[in-house]
């Protein structure tokens, strides 16, 4: 729910900015911000369509390994790169691919699991905070 809340916020922002440009008669100028408001709603549209089929498996081992597997990347072995950030709304973890040695950000709202299970990844991501 946050995840699509922030993107609505976004969206909304990039919408009112059409509230700003100024009142014009002219019949092209209206045509081109109508058709920029319409690709901005298409765009919406879009990206909530994603978010809401996007999906991740996070693997966590005892080492401190992470194993990530999402639709975009495939199946990744990754360590932590920095502690991770843990709060009642939101976990950020900090992750670096072992291979290639690529950053990564990974962002979890609490909506995206059930309680139990956001619970259950914030004790893990919290004892691996302590280790590393």
């Amino acid at each position: 729910m946050f995840s699509r809340l922030a993107l609505v916020c976004a969206f909304a922002i990039l919408l009112c900015s059409f509230l700003a440009w100024p009142i014009s008669t002219l019949t092209l100028y209206q045509v081109i911000k109508l058709l920029l408001i319409l690709v901005t709603m298409g765009v919406l549209v879009h990206c909530w369509r994603l978010l809401s089929a996007w999906h991740c498996v996070l693997g966590l081992d005892n080492q401190g390994h992470v194993t990530v597997s999402a639709p975009d990347t495939g199946v990744c072995q990754m360590g932590f790169s920095r502690p991770p950030v843990v709060n009642p709304l939101l976990c950020i973890v900090y992750l670096q691919d072992i291979d290639t040695g690529e950053n990564r950000l990974l962002c979890i709202w609490q909506d995206m699991l059930t309680d139990t299970e956001y619970r259950s990844l914030c004790r893990l991501l919290l004892r691996t905070r302590t280790v590393l």
